[in-house]
């Protein structure tokens, strides 16, 4: 081989390693270039997956994430459907009050109000309409009707007096319309008036009709000396304007003051026929005449006349549901009937109730002596409503003895009738049957009312 060949290959084989060296190092320039590429992609992907991770979590369980929102939407479900429940369920008890079907107690008797009472169904199987603002009492031994049934609005106490159709025609007598005592400018009538029994427990009527001189209600009392008609300054018509603030402009003040009279003893009537009895006062009229109350251990109101015990039995309670009013002598007669029917002696609610009054003759009458249980100190004085578990018949209190009571009654032209006797005569003189006229204007310290409650029409 030639020189020239010799060196032409050598120089070829000396480019040609020149040019594998720079070959080998840009091959492995590009490596690490690529490898640098994908470490960096890999940070980046991390990076991002953090960020992704970090924004799940947050939406599922953060402030507002979807944990958060779909126990509030489970929440929101739950509420709307427990309302829904419950307003179905008042909407079912609505309809079924309107149709006289009570699911939780007795359904509703024929012609009861259900928006004005709850029936309720007695220990012994009687069912009480219970006035709409009041219900049964909790106290022991007040939830039987031949016991006493008790309701309260938690103030005052009632006791619920039965009367069947039998009973109320031996109380009342329905009339087309019956002229009180005639009086210049009184045209009043009644369309029922009270039959008022002997007070021996006979049964036998005692009672007259209104506008006669004998034992009788509704009416007034037309004597111009003592009467309601008296002009004198502090009695009868001057009375009557400043108790019950009746108007002249409105007429004649005697024909108001009848057709007030004439009203309540309607409506009461008509509660009895509808609801089949009334309610009497557990206590005798308690707070004051202002702000009256029947009340345990509340203050027995005296000192005041027939008119200021009227409007304060009437002022008691006044709703759309239910009202009182001073006790009717009829009403007085069915309760004393019905101590009888559920087992007291006659006698000791018609001749002698020194056993369970508050008279002074008390403890002797019975045999009573200090450290004896049913020995009261205190008998023979006037004491607060309720004071004694001994001088109550009934659940109902201070019927006999304590003071005396006014009722409805009007006797002759110018008296008022009171009943129970009072703490400082001896029982057997006066039982609780006692009945005695007395001048409506007068006012004693031992002379008090007792308010009746009936549902209203």
């Amino acid at each position: 081989m030639s020189r020239i060949n010799r060196d032409k290959i050598k120089k070829q084989e000396k480019d040609g390693k020149v040019r594998g060296n720079s070959t080998i190092r840009n091959s492995f320039q590009w490596t690490s270039q690529e490898k640098g590429i994908t470490l960096v992609a890999l940070v980046i992907t991390i990076i991002i997956i953090i960020i992704l991770a970090t924004v799940t979590i947050n939406m599922a369980f953060g402030e507002n994430g979807l944990i958060k929102q779909a126990e509030l939407a489970r929440d929101l479900a739950s509420n709307s459907t427990q309302y829904e429940t419950e307003s179905m369920a008042n909407l079912t008890a609505y309809m079924n009050e309107m149709m006289g079907d009570n699911p939780t107690g007795p359904s509703l008797p024929d012609g009861w109000d259900g928006s004005k009472v709850t029936p309720e169904e007695s220990d012994d199987g009687v069912i009480v309409p219970v006035p709409d603002g009041f219900e049964p009492s909790e106290e022991e031994g007040t939830h039987n009707v031949n016991d006493g049934f008790v309701i309260t609005d938690g103030t005052n106490e009632f006791v619920w007096i039965p009367v069947n159709s039998e009973q109320l025609a031996k109380m009342y007598t329905e009339t087309d319309g019956t002229p009180l005592s005639a009086y210049d400018g009184v045209d009043a009538t009644t369309t029922v008036y009270g039959n008022l029994r002997n007070s021996d427990g006979s049964g036998a009527s005692e009672g007259g009709i209104p506008g006669s001189t004998t034992y009788r209600e509704p009416d007034i009392l037309t004597s111009t000396t003592y009467g309601d008609a008296s002009t004198t300054a502090d009695r009868g018509i001057n009375l009557i304007k400043e108790v019950f603030g009746f108007e002249e402009t409105n007429g004649s003040i005697l024909d108001q003051f009848a057709d007030m009279l004439v009203a309540n003893y309607e409506e009461a009537y008509q509660s009895i026929k509808k609801y089949g009895g009334f309610y009497i006062g557990r206590y005798e009229l308690t707070g004051s005449t202002d702000a009256p109350t029947v009340q345990r251990e509340g203050t027995v109101v005296t000192n005041a006349n027939w008119y200021e015990l009227y409007k304060a039995c009437d002022s008691v309670v006044d709703t759309d549901s239910v009202k009182t009013t001073m006790i009717a002598g009829t009403q007085w007669d069915r309760v004393l009937e019905w101590l009888v029917e559920t087992g007291m002696e006659p006698s000791d609610v018609y001749d002698d109730s020194s056993s369970w009054g508050n008279y002074s003759n008390y403890n002797t009458a019975n045999g009573y002596s200090e450290g004896n249980p049913e020995y009261e100190a205190t008998a023979g004085s006037k004491q607060s409503a309720g004071s004694s578990e001994y001088w109550q018949a009934n659940n109902i209190y201070d019927l006999a003895g304590n003071c005396y009571e006014w009722t409805q009654e009007a006797c002759d032209t110018s008296g008022r009738v009171i009943r129970g006797g009072y703490y400082s005569i001896s029982g057997f003189i006066y039982p609780a049957s006692y009945r005695y006229r007395n001048d409506p204007y007068r006012s004693y310290s031992y002379l008090s009312s007792r308010p009746a409650l009936y549902v209203a029409l």
